[in-house]
């Protein structure tokens, strides 16, 4: 339900090109997606935020293998699950691309 003026205004000087959207109705903080900050600061103002579903990877995946993932589903960002289904944390392209470009697999 959040506005972009309002993402726009939480997100101010982070420079980052992802907001991560979590649950405000959730005891515990729960990431239900996030939002491509070019749409949040180009979108209309009072209008709510297009909120996208984050892509879950395994922990375990291989580089290549989360690449590729992330490539055939179009996402530039997913969630890093663990091993008891927990939220690990969160990886994008850019993430999986550097140590490749670097020499490891």
């Amino acid at each position: 339900g959040t506005t972009n003026q309002a993402a726009l205004q939480k997100a101010n000087g982070k420079g980052a090109p992802m907001l991560l959207v979590e649950d405000a109705q959730s005891k515990k903080p729960q990431l239900i997606g996030y939002s491509l900050a070019v749409d949040v600061a180009l979108g209309d103002r009072n209008a709510e935020i297009t909120v996208r579903p984050l892509l879950e990877l395994r922990e375990n995946e291989s580089l290549i293998g989360a690449l590729r993932t992330m490539q055939t589903a179009d996402e530039d960002i997913a969630l890093v699950i663990g091993s008891r289904q927990q939220p690990r944390g969160v990886v994008t392209v850019d993430d999986l691309v550097d140590p490749l470009l670097r020499g490891g697999i």
